[in-house]
């Protein structure tokens, strides 16, 4: 594993590849770097496209057998992320970008903390965990993987979900104000709170958020976490992260704050 500073002056294009590394992408402030294999690590920059891949003998854009993970620290906003694997798991934390893509075969897909204009997420098999996204416009497509969406504060966003046999699972922050049409063959909806029937539509509250749900036999469940909740729950794996030395007391108090 070798650690390299990346330079991202008149950069506004990330785009990430993968065979079966997995690929953890943070935000920061101070430092820009990637980590990963570096035999394998092939780093260009071109027209404004920072592009990062792990390439095979020669130098070849070609994906690698190698597992060992890629872990990136970029800035805190850019126009576009592209991140690609076929069997390497993605995980990004508090990252920022006007449009985002992330897609892999059998990899599992991890968002957290994501803030974007539209955002596009496809996998075959591949679980997708989503937790605190911020995203006006977004795609997630799976054939037989699961869908989780926890944390969600329903604005004024338009999000589809398409999945063939893969359930989907959405967790509300307080009260839901959804508008969804689900679209299944053989799938059930199922929720821990009232809705009413408009048409084709089950609408949650004022319904400010639209969601369109595509399923074969997949499920569909809406679940309501009041804001209290939440934020004992927030608290206590901060408070973890704390004691195991991965986040700094300071880090911990600025997070807190934002609870408030």
């Amino acid at each position: 594993m070798q650690k390299f500073s990346l330079d991202f002056s008149d950069v506004r294009k990330l785009i990430v590849k993968s065979l079966s590394s997995d690929v953890q992408i943070s935000s920061s402030q101070m430092e820009y770097s990637v980590t990963g294999p570096e035999k394998d690590l092939l780093i260009e920059k071109k027209n404004g496209t920072l592009e990062i891949s792990v390439t095979g003998r020669g130098m070849i854009p070609i994906f690698n057998h190698d597992s060992t993970p890629i872990s990136l620290t970029i800035p805190t906003q850019l126009d576009e992320i592209i991140v690609t694997t076929i069997s390497g798991d993605v995980k990004a934390n508090h990252v920022k970008a006007e449009n985002m893509k992330f897609k892999t075969t059998s990899g599992e897909i991890s968002l957290n903390r994501l803030l974007a204009n539209f955002c596009e997420i496809k996998t075959v098999s591949g679980d997708i965990s989503i937790s605190q996204q911020s995203s006006r416009k977004i795609v997630i497509t799976t054939v037989s993987g699961d869908i989780k969406i926890k944390e969600v504060v329903c604005e004024d966003y338009e999000w589809i979900i398409s999945s063939i046999s893969g359930d989907v699972e959405i967790e509300t922050v307080g009260v839901p104000s959804l508008r969804i049409l689900f679209k299944t063959v053989g799938g059930d909806l199922t929720s821990n709170i009232g809705y009413v029937r408009e048409g084709k539509e089950y609408v949650f509250g004022d319904g400010r958020m639209r969601l369109i749900v595509n399923t074969t036999s997949g499920d569909l469940t809406i679940k309501s976490t009041n804001r209290a909740e939440r934020a004992e729950s927030i608290e206590k794996k901060i408070l973890k992260l704390v004691a195991e030395g991965k986040l700094s007391y300071e880090q911990a108090k600025e997070i807190l704050k934002e609870l408030v």
